[in-house]
Order: structure tokens, then C-alpha cells, then sequence
């Protein structure tokens, strides 16, 4: 696989809203209520903490996924590149305009 496609993959794993999706489930906004940050912090204060464990789970397994791909196809290097665009993408998500979360 070439390169440029497992780090944008990477760094499109980490823009999986964990958070958000929970909130869905329950109806609620996590963007729009306590800080506003999709992470699980405010996912464990908004939603409870049977949802903010689900999403501290999908949070760390879209991480290590990220991680395990570059370093599969990379190396050590890979792997650390790959878990930095995983962060970057939960950070700057391109689903909510590129915005700090």
C-alpha cells in the first residue's frame, strides 16, 4: 500500500468521532454542551460512564489502529507517525471544518 494512503487512513482513523457518535445515541450534542470538546473527558461528564468508558475504548482503539498500520508497513518510525496523524486528526477533525476540538 503506498505510503501517502496508510498515513492519510491513519490520520482519517483518528478523526472518527468517538464521542459525538455516543452522544448521538443519546440524543445529545457533545460539541454544544459541557466544554465542547468531542473527547472523552466531556463524553465521561455528558453521557455518563457507561458511554464515556465506550468512548475512551473507541477513542484509544482508533489510536492504535492508527499506530499499528505505520508501524506494520514502516517500522518504529511508521508507528509513531501513524499515531501522530491519528491524533491530529482528533484534534483538527475534517468532519467538523478542520476546528480544534
Amino acid at each position: 500500500m503506498s505510503r501517502y494512503l496508510i498515513f492519510i487512513l491513519a490520520y482519517f482513523l483518528g478523526a472518527i468521532p468517538s464521542a459525538y457518535l455516543a452522544g448521538q445515541l443519546k440524543g445529545i450534542d457533545v460539541r454544544r454542551h459541557g466544554s465542547g470538546n468531542i473527547g472523552t473527558t466531556n463524553a465521561f461528564r455528558l453521557l455518563g460512564v457507561k458511554l464515556g468508558i465506550l468512548v475512551l475504548l473507541g477513542d484509544f482503539m482508533k489510536g492504535a489502529m492508527a499506530a499499528s498500520l505505520g508501524f506494520w508497513s514502516y517500522g518504529a518510525w511508521g508507528g509513531m507517525i501513524g499515531g501522530f496523524l491519528a491524533m491530529a486528526g482528533h484534534s483538527w477533525n475534517p468532519l467538523f471544518g478542520f476546528r480544534p476540538s
